[in-house]
């Protein structure tokens, strides 16, 4: 059956992508992380969600803002699980709000520099809508001023 000869084998390509582009989180990328959503939060004029929460920074009830960091990527892309997609899309339709993904590049600072070859030259970027982004798809910003003002549509 070479319909199913196809299928078996576009699976087993998409598996061995997963694989080579799977990057283990650490505890000290996770520190990190945690410690970058709370400065976005605060310079945001944000609150910072809980663990497990659908959105890791909420701006005025009705912004859900998704905080992703590359800390050593080999890629220019944040995934997101689908079980996490449809909890930030309840929100949204449960607040009325808007979700985004904030995407620091941090690849020029983790590890002390180790991976600076990889980093895109911009800080933070922006994206709608709660799924994976790359990075040549998402709006490089200056500042999170700049960040949340699109976020926000200019509004507080």
């Amino acid at each position: 059956k070479p319909e199913k000869a196809t299928a078996d084998a576009a699976t087993a390509a998409r598996v061995k992508r997963a694989k080579d582009s799977h990057n283990p989180s650490s505890k000290d990328k996770r520190d990190v992380s945690e410690r970058m959503e709370i400065d976005v939060a605060k310079k945001l004029g944000a609150i910072k969600s809980g663990d497990n929460k659908p959105m890791d920074v909420i701006i005025g009830g009705k912004f859900g803002v998704e905080v992703k960091v590359l800390h050593d990527a080999k890629e220019g892309r944040v995934n997101m699980r689908p079980d996490s997609r449809k909890r930030k899309e309840a929100w949204a339709k449960e607040t009325g709000g808007s979700v985004h993904v904030l995407l620091i590049d941090n690849r020029d600072k983790f590890g002390g520099g180790a991976h600076a070859s990889k980093y895109s030259g911009n800080k933070y970027y922006v994206a709608e809508g709660a799924k994976a982004h790359r990075l040549v798809s998402m709006t490089p910003v200056k500042s999170l001023a700049e960040a949340k003002a699109i976020i926000t549509g200019g509004r507080r």
